[in-house]
C-alpha cells in the first residue's frame, strides 16, 4: 500500500491513525539558514551506556522501564509513528531506557551529541532541569520536554494531542 506524503513529507496514513479527528496543515513560510554550514562536533559517549540505535544522533529518545532491559514492542512501534510524524527513523536515533541504568546522571547526558531530548517518564531531577509535562526548553544547547509513559500516550486522544504539540514546537518550527 503507497502511502500518501504532503509537502513537508509526512506521512497522511500516521496523522489517520495517530488522531481520531480532523487534522488540518497550516502553510508556512519556508526558513532560509544561509550558505554558511555549521560545524558538527562529536562529543564522546560515556562508556556503559546501553544506548540502542545511532548513539551519535541529534534526537536522544529517553524511556523508564526499570524492570527490563528491552522496551515492549507495542511502544517501539508506537514510538516509530511518532518519529515518523517528523521524518525521523526509530533505527536513526538514540534510544536509551533510563531504568536499566544503575549510575546515570544529568552530567551523562548533557554530554551526549544530541540535541533535541524527548524525555518518556522520565524522573524529576534525572533531567537538567524540571520543567512540566510538554513544555520544550532549552538548556545548554539542548532542546528538552517531557512526555507521559509512551503506553499511556498511546491510550489518551489528549496525551497524543499535547505530545504533537511538543513535537511540532521541536522539530516542525520555522
Amino acid at each position: 500500500m503507497e502511502t500518501e506524503e504532503n509537502h513537508e513529507g509526512l506521512s497522511t496514513e500516521f496523522f489517520t491513525e495517530f488522531f481520531n479527528e480532523g487534522v488540518y496543515l497550516v502553510e508556512e513560510a519556508p526558513v532560509s539558514y544561509g550558505a554558511k554550514a555549521q560545524e558538527t562536533i562529536e562529543a564522546p559517549v560515556k562508556e556503559g551506556l546501553k544506548i540502542k540505535g545511532d548513539k551519535n544522533s541529534d534526537t536522544l529518545i529517553l524511556v523508564n522501564y526499570p524492570l527490563v532491559s528491552v522496551v515492549r514492542d507495542n511502544d517501539i512501534e508506537f514510538l516509530g509513528k511518532i518519529l515518523k510524524a517528523v521524518n525521523l527513523d526509530i533505527e536513526k536515533i538514540a534510544l536509551l531506557n533510563i531504568g536499566s541504568e544503575k549510575e546515570l546522571k544529568k552530567e551523562d547526558l548533557l554530554d551526549l551529541p544530541a540535541k533535541k531530548i524527548i524525555a518518556f517518564d522520565t524522573p524529576m531531577g534525572l533531567l537538567p532541569v524540571d520543567i512540566p509535562l510538554y513544555t520544550l526548553t532549552r538548556e545548554k544547547g539542548k532542546e528538552i520536554f517531557i512526555t507521559d509513559r509512551l503506553s499511556d500516550v498511546a491510550g489518551s486522544q489528549k496525551l497524543k494531542t499535547q505530545l504533537w504539540e511538543a513535537l511540532k514546537m521541536m522539530y516542525l518550527k520555522s
